[in-house]
């Protein structure tokens, strides 16, 4: 029964987010950024091919607790669905915070990973994969 457990649980873990899910973790990384940031969030995240992995806004406790406009929300979900069709970013496959740049574990992934800056919206820095 544990082996049971432990199968489902990794399925849970392994399916895809929601649209609902993929635009409130857009609201809860870039919201009060505006419609831009959005887009070039959606877009990275489409880019990533992985979900939400690694995407911390969908737990940041404004969107937990709805402190979001309707305007953001739509704004989200819009961008989402744009970037089905719409790479605004060039290729970006990771973004940082302007205090995650300070931080030395994301200068070290930049230089092992040869990332590539592409473009500062709001206080994202967005970056692209070498080659």
């Amino acid at each position: 029964m544990a082996n049971l457990k432990e199968k489902l649980k990794k399925v849970a873990l392994n399916k895809a987010p929601t649209d609902d899910e993929i635009t409130k973790a857009i609201v809860g990384e870039v919201g009060p950024y505006g419609k831009e940031g959005m887009q070039w969030v959606a877009a990275t995240i489409r880019n990533r091919k992985q979900g939400l992995q690694g995407v911390y806004g969908g737990k940041n406790p404004n969107v937990i607790a709805g402190k979001y406009t309707p305007q953001q929300y739509k704004d989200a979900a819009d961008s989402w669905k744009e970037s089905e069709k719409n790479d605004f970013t060039g290729g970006a496959h990771h973004w940082f915070s302007d205090a995650d740049l300070k931080q030395a574990n994301v200068q070290n992934i930049i230089k092992k990973d040869g990332l590539i800056f592409i473009k500062r919206v709001g206080h994202n820095n967005f970056y692209r994969k070498k080659g």
